[in-house]
């Protein structure tokens, strides 16, 4: 109804008409924390030999993005033993990454995860404590 009907309705006395209701939305189709939160009986991360690649492998990691994918790459790239890192989001509505590590031979690569992971957690602390640091010089 347009607003003049509405003065109209107003000056004669009579109550308008209701507003129509909006429509109402769909429900979510994913939880908000489903992003986030790893369901019950699923690890957070699985490892998967290579059967082409000797020394390869292939992790899965669930409920991370391109954050920590980046991250770890750069890690693994560093390592000298490393001779493939790399990984991929297969889906953006499936919250998993896939990891692919080859190694010279000299490291499993597990190993080779294992320690880049530490590394990004000693960076990551690094930061933390740089942060808090400044926040009580304030």
């Amino acid at each position: 109804m347009a607003s003049a009907e509405r003065d109209d309705a107003r000056r004669r006395g009579a109550a308008p008409p209701p507003r129509p209701t909006p429509p109402s939305l769909p429900p979510l189709l994913f939880p908000s924390f489903e992003k986030f939160v790893v369901p019950d009986g699923v690890k957070k991360i699985a490892h998967a030999r290579d059967t082409r690649v000797e020394h390869a492998a292939t992790f899965t990691v669930q409920r991370e993005d391109h954050t920590i994918g980046n991250l770890v790459r750069c890690a693994l790239h560093r390592d000298g033993e490393v001779t493939f890192a790399g990984y991929k989001i297969p889906h953006p509505l499936e919250y998993q990454m896939l990891i692919k590590v080859a190694t010279r031979g000299r490291r499993t690569p597990k190993e080779a995860l294992s320690r880049a992971l530490g590394d990004v957690a000693d960076a990551v602390g690094d930061v933390a404590a740089s942060f808090e640091g400044e926040v009580a010089r304030v």
